[in-house]
């Protein structure tokens, strides 16, 4: 399961060669971009056997993957793994993880997720639901308090019945996010995380939409971490909420600085991307909670 947006000749050239020798069904959600992309999409399913989804705007990721699953589904499928367009892995990697999915329909499945360079770029990770801050790791159990679990969807497996229990990804979050909250509300619902260790994707991250030079991000990455984690904060209970807003200035500042500081100099639309992002997020928040006062 393949969300593009005008990768499509990235898809073709990652993907293992011989999954149709495994029975994998590839299917690609085509986020529209343009008319020649959208071409070369179909030009591609056709000649190399893809299942090809054509929503008529740009849904973002989880939106996409609701539509690939969804039409997926309607053939028959049970199983899926998404996978991103710069990722690669081999026609092993993804049938242990349908097998595994197949085995344990009530989970949420990830293998290792490694940069070009072969140093890890997620190995499990947990968010402090205090605080709403991020770091690398993993908690097996799942059993602190205050650090929790969540799984990439970088690379992610699981079964019809269980996306069908969540009703999908959030659509509220375009990129980014997204997968804390569905691995969050999978295990709210008593659904199991697994962090595949012995298995492990390659993945370039910013792949799929714009490099930039030196260390920096993409505009769209600072944007949509800053904004996204205070969507998810809008839907926390109202005890969490404080902390999240009140550590708000430093943790915006924190996912800038993923980037490095010399794009201060070099890319300086990432400090107003940052910014526009913590606004947008705040907004939707204090929105949120208004409403809910209002409920009460």
């Amino acid at each position: 399961m393949i969300v593009s947006f005008a990768s499509s000749d990235m898809v073709a050239e990652n993907l293992p060669s011989d999954l149709a020798a495994h029975a994998v069904q590839v299917v690609v959600v085509d986020n529209w971009s343009s008319g020649a992309e959208r071409a070369n999409a179909r030009q591609l399913a056709d000649a190399n056997g893809w299942l090809l989804v054509e929503p008529t705007a740009n849904l973002g990721f989880g939106e996409g993957v609701n539509a690939g699953v969804l039409a997926a589904a309607q053939l028959g499928y049970r199983e899926f793994v998404t996978l991103n367009p710069d990722a690669v892995c081999t026609a092993t990697t993804i049938v242990d993880l349908g097998r595994a999915t197949a085995e344990r329909p009530l989970a949420l499945i990830s293998p290792v997720v490694l940069r070009p360079d072969g140093t890890s770029f997620f190995t499990g990770s947990t968010i402090d639901v205090s605080r709403g801050r991020i770091r690398s790791g993993w908690i097996d159990g799942d059993a602190d308090p205050v650090w929790k679990n969540w799984l990439s969807g970088a690379c992610l497996a699981f079964s019809g019945g269980c996306f069908a229990a969540l009703e999908g990804f959030a659509p509220e979050y375009f990129l980014y996010w997204e997968d804390v909250d569905l691995s969050r509300r999978a295990a709210d619902l008593g659904m199991e995380l697994v962090l595949r260790r012995d298995l492990s994707v390659g993945h370039d991250e910013g792949g799929t939409h714009g490099t930039t030079q030196g260390s920096g991000k993409s505009s769209l990455y600072y944007y949509y971490n800053t904004r996204n984690r205070l969507v998810f904060c809008a839907a926390l209970a109202p005890q969490a909420r404080g902390g999240w807003l009140a550590t708000t200035p430093v943790e915006s500042y924190r996912i800038w600085r993923r980037g490095g500081r010399r794009q201060l100099l070099t890319q300086p639309g990432g400090v107003w991307a940052a910014l526009r992002g913590t606004v947008a997020g705040l907004r939707l928040a204090l929105k949120r909670q208004r409403r809910v006062d209002i409920e009460v």
